[in-house]
């Protein structure tokens, strides 16, 4: 039996650098924000990514995605043994998705009034040690913050003065308050309520 699937991939430089940015090349937290992006336009809830998918992926850049116990499909960066044969000179990540899987994953969206008051991005910078999945972090710092719309990856900074093990992930958090625009004092509380969550449950170090 056919199986309709939906496959996303990625390579080289997908933003060029600017006067302002290096530019962006592809990899795996690039595609995953991708990903992200699809869930939330088909109103996917729910989906975690678990460590380590099959092959032809790299076994430490790459997972599974599960939506309510059932793999929905997988995304990584291909295993440099396959790139090498392919003749690329740079990471090739790819994804997957059972598409009916995927589709029946979706809820039917609902709509609420348009917000009164502005969002407000605020980012958070964190050190946290390799083996912590970007993944947990994000879902902990939704599970803490309040009034948070949205909450984003989008770095990750193995280089100095991040020690060598360690990772720091940088995300951007945009609040949308619902009765009244939050003063400052209000952001730093909900930032310190954040960080004490993330050192409580990821030994995460703020990165100054």
């Amino acid at each position: 039996m056919e199986v309709e699937s939906l496959a996303l991939a990625a390579y080289g430089t997908v933003a060029p650098p600017w006067w302002n940015s290096d530019g962006k090349s592809a990899s795996y937290y690039q595609l995953k924000g991708v990903v992200e992006a699809l869930f939330q336009l088909l109103n996917v809830k729910g989906a975690t990514f678990l460590a380590k998918a099959g092959a032809p992926f790299h076994p430490g850049r790459s997972a599974k995605i599960v939506h309510l116990g059932s793999v929905l499909g997988e995304i990584g960066e291909v295993h440099p043994r396959h790139e090498r044969d392919l003749g690329l000179t740079e990471p090739l990540v790819m994804a997957w998705f059972c598409l009916e899987g995927l589709l029946g994953a979706a809820e039917k969206a609902s709509f609420r009034d348009v917000p009164r008051f502005m969002p407000a991005e605020k980012d958070l910078a964190i050190v946290v040690r390799e083996d912590v999945l970007a993944g947990d972090v994000l879902d902990c710092v939704r599970q803490t913050g309040k009034n948070l719309a949205s909450v984003t990856l989008f770095d990750v900074w193995r280089k100095p003065p991040v020690p060598e093990g360690f990772k720091s992930l940088a995300v951007r958090l945009v609040y949308q308050p619902v009765d009244a625009t939050w003063t400052e004092q209000e952001f730093s509380e909900d930032r310190e309520r954040i960080t004490e969550a993330l050192e409580r449950n990821f030994d995460a170090k703020l990165r100054t």
